[in-house]
């Protein structure tokens, strides 16, 4: 047996140099009284400290795409490995985070991101089954901090190059469907509560060229039963309006343009300020109109520059 020379400094790991001599190298420390492993670090203050002024300090291979890089379990909330927190990266450039043996969150080689989903469909793709106790599928929290503060619980952005034609973008498309015949099925709701001025959806589309600007536009079809393409309700206040527009600026500015083939229908209160203009293009000043009386079922017949009018209302003004 060879005999083994060399200097040993205390608190320092000794190598060997492969000619029976050892040397200690001040970049490896062992710390028997707190039994804490320090690479370049003289001072551990964990198991195994490394400090490395490298791009990536600590490095980890293996061959296997179905093998975990890295394994850590917390043994208070479990002894058994099988429920550790992991992390893997297949052959294909992907990875995953895996805890208590549930995948939690995917990614493939393109930097796209999926949410229990292993094959995300965009840079963020969320699935989920929810029930009763975990209804949301993404939660969105913001604590406003200081005056005049604008936040956005999302905001989405979508640019399109000058030159692109026939192109569609969506700041946000909802399919909603149900498989039985009751429920609800909304594609979007939204509740503001509180504020001198709350607004469930504030839209600004601004086109600058030929284009249509459309701040909602809405399409409801299907065989059975009612279709709203916009369904609106308002009430506990003062002066609740279901529907609120304004329009100014342009050549021909229309509050609300209804193009029905077959009725338009107005039950309550019709109140007409000024004027009501047909789509052969003439107005008609409801100012000083006639009216004949009520009819049984309610409605009321209105006589205006020798056109008639049918509307359905308690009061006509």
């Amino acid at each position: 047996m060879a005999t083994i020379t060399g200097n040993a400094t205390a608190g320092q790991v000794s190598v060997g140099n492969g000619a029976d001599t050892v040397f200690s190298y001040s970049d490896l420390v062992w710390k028997s009284a707190s039994s804490r492993m320090g690479i370049c670090v003289s001072d551990p203050s964990v198991p195994l400290h490394v400090y490395g002024n490298y791009t990536s300090p600590v490095r980890l291979e293996t061959t296997d795409g179905t093998s975990y890089l890295l394994q850590a379990l917390n043994k208070t909330y479990s002894a058994n490995w099988a429920n550790a927190f992991g992390i893997y990266q297949n052959n294909s450039g992907g990875g995953m985070l895996n805890s208590a043996g549930n995948a939690f969150l995917y990614w493939d080689s393109a930097g796209d991101l999926g949410l229990g989903t292993s094959s995300p469909g965009g840079r963020l793709d969320i699935q989920k089954t929810v029930n009763n106790s975990k209804s949301q599928l993404l939660n969105l929290y913001a604590t406003v901090s200081d005056d005049s503060t604008v936040v956005y619980g999302q905001k989405t952005v979508l640019s399109q190059p000058a030159g692109r034609t026939n192109s569609f973008t969506y700041g946000v498309h909802v399919t909603n469907t149900i498989a039985g015949t009751s429920g609800h099925n909304t594609g979007i709701r939204v509740i503001v509560t509180g504020g001198s001025y709350a607004y469930a959806a504030e839209i600004d589309a601004n086109v600058s060229g030929a284009y249509e600007n459309t701040g909602v536009y809405s399409s409801a079809y299907g065989a059975n039963g009612k279709n709203y393409g916009l369904f609106s309700n308002a009430s506990g206040g003062t002066t609740n309006y279901g529907i609120y527009t304004s329009s100014s600026g342009g050549t021909d500015n229309w509050g609300i343009y209804v193009n029905s083939a077959d009725k338009n229908y107005i039950h309550g209160t019709l109140e007409v300020s000024s004027t009501i203009k047909t789509n052969h293009g003439k107005a008609y000043d409801f100012s000083g109109y006639t009216a004949g009386a009520p009819t049984a079922d309610g409605y009321l017949t209105i006589y205006v520059d020798g056109l008639t009018f049918h509307v359905l209302c308690d009061k006509v003004t």
